[in-house]
């Protein structure tokens, strides 16, 4: 997977500053960032939610009932604000954008497209593959049993759907590129005419290679504004192709409904600076 996919969400960290929160990354039959929470009592979580191809589980539950809710987030192209039920543990899951997960003998052509702009949530049933999930986090000693538990579940009760090998190579190109890949170079690249390379995208994702690619540059600018929150935004958006600073402003109003002055002052404060 290139390195350059930065699977964030921006609004993340500020959402979960309630919480004591411990992070994971596998890398194996895709990259996935597991993220736990955890309260001293029970909290609602809300999650401001940006667009990217990422998919997220999100568990919720406590150690002293029963309570328990499964949350899936499929990729996004618009923001959402998402509101989860209070619990004292949260256990979520970021896939990345090399495939999915779906349930036991899946069609070989589920892609992330069936969760585009998709979210969902139900109890677990008695005796159900979540059930036994829930049970195990919640007797497990450490993150480490925890992640074990739930890779255990994935292979018990899923399937993993990988996208076609040249979805996969326009994504790692893209993703190399940082988002700034002119599209009509990959027509030259790998033979095809834009037209058929833009439909075989859609049908992965719902999303055409260049509307992917304007997704990957927005999380690699925000990425940097993050880790250089008193860096000059000229300066961080240069290279990156956008015409001018308004261009840039549009689009992250559009994706964050925020500006980047308001969003760099919130990281600011909860960095203390």
């Amino acid at each position: 997977m290139s390195t350059t996919s930065n699977m964030i969400q921006p609004y993340f960290d500020l959402d979960t500053s309630a919480f004591k929160v411990t992070t994971t990354t596998l890398y194996t039959p895709s990259r996935m960032m597991i993220y736990e929470l955890d309260a001293k009592r029970p909290s609602s979580l809300n999650l401001r939610v940006v667009p990217s191809p990422y998919i997220d589980w999100i568990i919720g539950y406590n150690d002293d009932n029963e309570n328990a809710t499964f949350y899936c987030i499929g990729l996004q192209s618009e923001y959402k604000e998402i509101k989860l039920k209070a619990y004292k543990h949260f256990f979520g899951v970021r896939f990345d954008e090399k495939g999915a997960y779906f349930g036991k003998g899946a069609d070989a052509e589920s892609y992330p497209v069936l969760l585009k702009d998709t979210v969902s949530d139900y109890a677990p049933e008695k005796d159900s593959f979540e059930k036994i999930l829930i049970d195990n986090l919640k007797s497990s000693q450490s993150s480490k049993e925890r992640v074990k538990a739930f890779t255990n579940y994935l292979s018990k009760s899923k399937t993993f759907v990988p996208i076609s090998p040249i979805v996969n190579d326009i994504v790692d190109d893209i993703n190399a590129s940082k988002g700034t890949l002119p599209i009509l170079s990959l027509a030259d690249k790998y033979g095809y005419s834009s037209r058929h390379i833009t439909r075989i995208f859609f049908l992965t994702y719902g999303l055409t290679p260049k509307e992917y690619a304007k997704l990957i540059r927005f999380q690699c600018v925000v990425k940097e504004m993050i880790k250089y929150p008193n860096l000059e935004i000229g300066k961080i958006i240069n290279g990156y192709g956008y015409s001018d600073q308004a261009h840039f402003h549009r689009d992250f109003k559009k994706m964050m409904q925020n500006t980047p002055r308001a969003f760099e002052l919130l990281c600011r404060e909860k960095e203390g600076k």
